[in-house]
């Protein structure tokens, strides 16, 4: 039974073999997932290397029986609090500290491709099928998700998740987005935080429609510090700066290739 860092890990390194650009990973603090909820910061850069677009995201496993994420609405105390608050609390305002849109991703194992909802992506309608094996990670607007407890059933997620496959999808169009990856992701962001509204408490600058940003955000250029002090042998710096931004467990950034 692997849990979600393992069930991560393994997908990262994955994903470092079948990306067309260059994918870094860099690991801040593993342990910060049970104090703030962030599991990733993950970064999508266009080919011409500055356009960008960002996301926080927290994953969550199903269980054995195919039923529920049993630790979606995990109730915890923060580093240094003494109250207990909910993880998609934290995980939510950690997005808002961070300016990153937060997402959910789900890590699935269906034994009956029927509960496997027929998706809105284009791409899988051109093949006339729900292409169960894309559902082995959805993902899902974390305000959605807080929307819908204490139910922590697949069944009632999968309606407002999407295959992750669809952060960079053509939508069945086969054209390119101008700023590659960066461009795509914004769009299904925009996707799947269609609906929200400042009533849901996440400030007017994580509204959908998302548009890349023109720079890396802080976060990820803390991140890339880290990954160049790495290279030159410097392996003091990350036990120095934790807590530069405490709660998260690390960063992904996928940069395009240049002529994508």
């Amino acid at each position: 039974m692997f849990n979600e860092p393992t069930v991560t890990e393994v997908f990262l390194l994955d994903l470092v073999e079948v990306f067309p650009g260059k994918v870094s990973i860099i690991p801040f603090n593993p342990k910060a997932e049970s104090q703030i909820g962030a599991d990733w910061a993950w970064a999508f850069v266009g080919p011409d290397g500055r356009s960008c677009q960002a996301l926080l995201v927290q994953a969550k496993r199903l269980d054995n029986h195919d039923r529920e994420y049993s630790e979606l609405y995990y109730q915890g105390k923060p580093s240094g609090s003494t109250y207990s608050v909910l993880q998609s609390d934290r995980l939510i305002a950690s997005a808002k500290r961070y300016r990153l849109p937060p997402v959910y991703a789900f890590y699935n194992h269906l034994n009956d491709p029927s509960r496997i909802p027929r998706s809105s992506c284009g791409t899988l309608d051109l093949i006339q099928s729900s292409l169960p094996e894309s559902w082995g990670v959805a993902v899902a607007s974390a305000i959605n998700v807080r929307k819908a407890k204490p139910n922590k059933t697949y069944d009632c997620h999968r309606h407002h998740s999407r295959p992750l496959h669809c952060v960079l999808c053509s939508r069945g169009t086969g054209q390119q987005f101008a700023m590659g990856s960066a461009d795509a992701a914004a769009a299904a962001l925009s996707t799947l935080f269609e609906g929200t509204s400042e009533d849901d408490g996440l400030g007017p600058d994580l509204m959908p429609p998302f548009e890349p940003a023109t720079e890396l955000p802080e976060l990820f250029q803390y991140a890339e510090h880290i990954e160049q002090a790495r290279a030159k042998g410097n392996t003091d710096l990350l036990s120095e700066n934790r807590n530069e931004f405490p709660g998260i467990a690390g960063a992904v950034i996928l940069r395009d290739p240049e002529d994508a």
